[in-house]
């Protein structure tokens, strides 16, 4: 009935976000249907920017949008979409960022995309702009914190965007680099208690945090250390509700302490161990996502079945999927070559 009236159209493009939230953020895999909302949303966002040039809000919604639409085309192996989507929402923010330098809550939008542009090329094997990118977020997010000191958001950020950093060094060999993180992650995060008890380190983030610490340790020879820091994984997970609970991401960080479990002692002896949930998500096509396509190759590494596993890294790489740790995965079972 008012169709050039731009609160009606942005109202629009907010539920055509909330739907396509809904399965993103559920973590139970998207669909067709998940794509054309958040397609729709960016159209309804475009004319909104059309009607309103120059509105600040109306930009800052739109890349919104946009990292949505990238989430959305990442959980669907659609990866180089992925990367043009989360460099425009980056774009978006940095511009709104530099127009009001003394918002906060813009600096820290802007940091969380230039985050979300480093994880997609990350993957994708861009591993120098990659690392660009995330010392630009650490740098956004120490100045954001060295301000408000007692924000968890900005801490919690921060924290875990120096625990990729120490992830993309250790999965490039540069293991000096990556202890030299790990240990002042450890000091600062953790009381002299030790690390059973997490004391500030971010609850969502504590099982990531062992599992890359183990890898490094492992690396570095220092094998029971590492045995350590995955049982420490595991206590976490077994800490958490209901298996039917857990999510893809979830299940991904449970596949790769199983994995990581079965590098070091050689055994596919789970017993005690979280049990994985089975979920719905396409299992071949278009939308199933790389990072559950990694998981099965390495159950199917562990289960060694070869050709299945096999199966799942062509796919991967027929998508351009390039993770530096998967790639040391590939090579380690002579399922890709240089």
């Amino acid at each position: 009935t008012d169709p050039q009236n731009p609160d009606w159209i942005l109202e629009l493009a907010y539920s055509h976000t909330n739907l396509a939230a809904l399965p993103l953020e559920s973590g139970k895999g998207i669909n067709e249907e998940t794509l054309k909302h958040v397609a729709e949303a960016t159209i309804l966002k475009e004319l909104v920017m059309a009607l309103n040039p120059g509105d600040r809000a109306v930009a800052g919604s739109y890349a919104n949008t946009l990292a949505w639409a990238a989430d959305a085309q990442y959980q669907a192996c659609s990866l180089e979409e992925a990367l043009k989507l989360r460099i425009r929402a980056k774009e978006l923010f940095e511009s709104s960022a530099r127009a009001d330098p003394g918002n906060y809550d813009l600096k820290r939008k802007y940091a969380f995309a230039v985050s979300g542009v480093a994880s997609v090329q990350t993957v994708t094997g861009r591993l120098e702009l990659a690392e660009q990118n995330l010392e630009l977020a650490i740098s956004i997010l120490q100045e954001l914190s060295a301000t408000d000191p007692s924000n968890i958001v900005y801490l919690e950020q921060e924290f875990y965007e120096r625990l990729m950093m120490a992830k993309l060094y250790a999965d490039t060999g540069r293991l000096e680099s990556a202890t030299s993180i790990m240990k002042r992650l450890e000091s600062e995060f953790f009381p002299s208690a030790g690390m059973n008890d997490q004391g500030k380190m971010p609850r969502k983030y504590g099982v990531e945090f062992f599992l890359v610490l183990a890898d490094i340790e492992s690396q570095n020879g220092n094998l029971e250390s590492a045995k350590k820091r995955l049982q420490a994984a595991t206590q976490l997970q077994l800490r958490d509700p209901d298996s039917e609970t857990r999510d893809i991401f979830d299940t991904q960080k449970l596949i790769q302490t199983r994995y990581q479990l079965w590098e070091l002692s050689g055994t596919d002896n789970f017993e005690g161990f979280p049990d994985l949930p089975v979920f719905g998500q396409t299992p071949v096509g278009i939308f199933r996502s790389c990072d559950e396509s990694d998981s099965a190759a390495r159950m199917y590494v562990i289960a060694n079945e070869q050709e299945n596993a096999s199966s799942e890294v062509e796919y991967l790489l027929a998508r351009g999927y390039e993770d530096p740790g998967f790639m040391r995965f590939c090579r380690k079972h002579g399922l890709c070559k240089d």
